[in-house]
């Protein structure tokens, strides 16, 4: 079992990074570590997971950012995410068709996890906005333990709550289906929640 984990964050607008002559450097660095850094490990480990008795079996951490469009201030985050569910999702045919084991490829969508992965976030100067994991948050171990246990029984997809708890389970599978149904409400609903989220982690003036 070969599970590809690596990621770094971001939280300011694109915009801003443009201003600060950042962003490309921001999405190329987005891109290099959470997307490339999957595949090219995939890469290494390829042959050897073939001839393994038990096929080709991935466990690919992605985020419910990489799930549901329209997160502000992830462009880049969201845009390696997602790439993550296109190249796997793809190759998760490919291997049906060529390889004698049926390969057993799962995607989990963790929502906000108790981790200091916003610590070192990219795109924390000028326009940055606060992204507190430690209020409303799943711990690490049991984030890794439903991934774990939905792998081993062959699940496809494994989908969180945004914050961990019950109500947030519920928001993300009313964000999914009302973005399939009704794209521009949910970018309505996003852009509301995380201004209210915004407005809510500001400190009073000294």
């Amino acid at each position: 079992l070969l599970v590809l984990n690596a990621g770094i964050a971001m939280g300011a607008p694109f915009v801003s990074l443009c201003e600060q002559n950042q962003a490309m450097g921001t999405m190329k660095r987005l891109m290099d570590v959470n997307y490339i850094g999957s595949v090219g490990v995939l890469n290494a480990c390829m042959g050897s997971m073939r001839r393994a008795e038990g096929g080709v079996r991935l466990l690919v951490v992605s985020s419910v950012v990489g799930l549901v469009e329209g997160v502000p201030w992830r462009t880049g985050y969201a845009a390696s995410k997602f790439a993550l569910k296109g190249f796997f999702n793809t190759l998760r045919v490919e291997l049906g068709i060529s390889e004698p084991v049926p390969p057993t490829v799962t995607l989990a969508y963790p929502g906000a996890v108790n981790t200091p992965v916003n610590n070192a976030r990219l795109g924390t100067g000028d326009g940055a906005v606060d992204l507190d994991l430690t209020k409303k948050s799943m711990s690490p171990d049991r984030c890794a333990a439903i991934m774990v246990a939905a792998h081993a029984v062959g699940r496809r997809d494994v989908f969180y709550s945004i914050d961990g708890t019950l109500a947030g389970a519920i928001k993300t599978r009313l964000l999914r289906h009302l973005a399939f149904f009704f794209p521009a409400g949910s970018d309505r609903v996003l852009a509301r929640a995380m201004r209210v989220g915004e407005m809510s982690s500001k400190k009073p003036a000294r």
